[in-house]
C-alpha cells in the first residue's frame, strides 16, 4: 500500500510540473516492466493508479504495460497483456508491450537478474543456427531450448497474438521498447530490428527503441534501418 501511495504520489508532483504540457505531445508511462507476484495484483493498483490520477491529470494519456511475474526467457509479452483486465474505462488508456524474444539472443552479453550466465554469451545468430556454449546451466538449457524452438523465423507470431489481442479487446496498443544487445552478431541484429519493425507496422503498433545507448545502443546505421 505504502509503495503504491509513493507511485500515485510521485505521478501527481510529476504531472504537476508538467501541466503546462500538451497532452498530446506527451504520455505518461504509469510503470516499466510491472512483475508483481499475482497478476490480480496489478490489476488492482492499476485500477488505483488510474481512479487517482485521471481526475489529478486530465487529458493524459496514461501507457500501462502487463504484469510479468517471470521475467527473462520465459516471459512474453502476449500472455503479460492477456491476463491484464483492462479498467472499464479505457479512454486515454494505450496497452504496451515490451519485445524481448527470443531472449537469449536480444540479453546475449547483457547482465541480467533472470538468467545472469547470459552476460558471458556471445555470437548468438537469429534465427538459431549452431551451437553456443556456456557455463551455466540455466543458461545452456535456456540456449538449447532456443536452438530447438527458434530454428526459423517466429517473431510474428508474438507480434500478431499481442494484435489479436488489442482486437477482442478495442483497445490501443503499442510496443513499449525493442531492440538487441550490441553483443548481438551485427548481421543478425540488424534482422531482427528491421523485422520487428516490419511487423509493427504491418499490425498498426506504435513503437519505441529501447535505449540510445548502454547495451542496446542503436547506432547511426541501426537508426537509418528503422527509420525507413
Amino acid at each position: 500500500e505504502t509503495q503504491v501511495e509513493r507511485l500515485i504520489g510521485f505521478w501527481q508532483a510529476l504531472g504537476g510540473a508538467l501541466s503546462g504540457r500538451d497532452p498530446k505531445a506527451l504520455a505518461f508511462a504509469l510503470l516499466e516492466r510491472p512483475s508483481l507476484a499475482d497478476d490480480r495484483a496489478w490489476n488492482r493498483v492499476l485500477e488505483r493508479l488510474l481512479g487517482a490520477l485521471r481526475p489529478a491529470l486530465p487529458g493524459r494519456v496514461f501507457v500501462v504495460e502487463g504484469n510479468q511475474p517471470e521475467p527473462g526467457p520465459r516471459a512474453d509479452a502476449a500472455p503479460a497483456l492477456a491476463r491484464l483486465a483492462p479498467p472499464a474505462n479505457a479512454e486515454g488508456v494505450v496497452f504496451a508491450f515490451p519485445l524481448d524474444a527470443p531472449f537469449v539472443f536480444t540479453h546475449q552479453g547483457v547482465v541480467t537478474e533472470a538468467l545472469p550466465g547470459l552476460a558471458e554469451v556471445r555470437g548468438v545468430p537469429y534465427p538459431a543456427g549452431g551451437v553456443v556454449a556456456a557455463d551455466d546451466p540455466a543458461t545452456r538449457a535456456a540456449l538449447g531450448a532456443y536452438a530447438k524452438d527458434w530454428q526459423t523465423d517466429q517473431l510474428e507470431d508474438h507480434v500478431r497474438a499481442v494484435y489479436d489481442w488489442a482486437q477482442s479487446r478495442c483497445v490501443f496498443v503499442m510496443s513499449a521498447g525493442f531492440g538487441v544487445s550490441v553483443a548481438a552478431p551485427a548481421e543478425s541484429r540488424r534482422t531482427w530490428l528491421v523485422r520487428a519493425r516490419t511487423l509493427f507496422h504491418k499490425y498498426g503498433f506504435g513503437w519505441t527503441a529501447r535505449d540510445r545507448d548502454g547495451p542496446f545502443e542503436l547506432d547511426a546505421a541501426d537508426r537509418a534501418l528503422l527509420v525507413r
